[in-house]
């Protein structure tokens, strides 16, 4: 079944993508990231939640990357909801020490929002969402 991941990529979202690129592996669980949405108006800020995105896939060993799209810097009332210094904890992957993959992030380079719509104009069949419900 393929996913499309919605995330701030704060740590219970980077937890999250590790495990879900880990069953991603496994052959019987038939389960496919299909496209990683990072937003930039949550815990981590726009840019670095899209490469830590890959820097999480590279790391738990994904050769054929999904698409990660780019969300948006500022939400629509123009300011964030978290404290700036949670938010460079999450861009910093609070302290872990990951390659770079500095190649591999400069190719992702579509916004969320245009890759959803690209991805579900073009599904041959139905894409299933995980929602975080604790942030709706």
């Amino acid at each position: 079944m393929d996913w499309i991941i919605d995330t701030d990529m704060g740590l219970d979202d980077q937890i999250s993508l590790l495990y879900l690129a880990e069953l991603s592996k496994r052959a019987e669980s038939n389960f496919n990231i299909k496209a990683i949405l990072t937003q930039g108006t949550g815990l981590a800020h726009a840019e670095f939640a899209k490469a830590n995105a890959v820097r999480l896939l590279r790391f738990a060993g994904i050769n054929a990357l999904p698409s990660v799209g780019i969300g948006v810097k500022e939400t629509l009332e123009g300011f964030h909801q978290y404290p700036s210094s949670w938010r460079y904890e999450e861009d910093n992957l609070r302290g872990a020490i990951l390659p770079s993959y500095s190649t591999d992030v400069e190719n992702q380079n579509k916004t969320s929002s245009a890759l959803l719509e690209k991805i579900l104009l073009r599904a041959p069949r139905k894409i299933d969402a995980a929602l975080d419900r604790g942030s709706v």
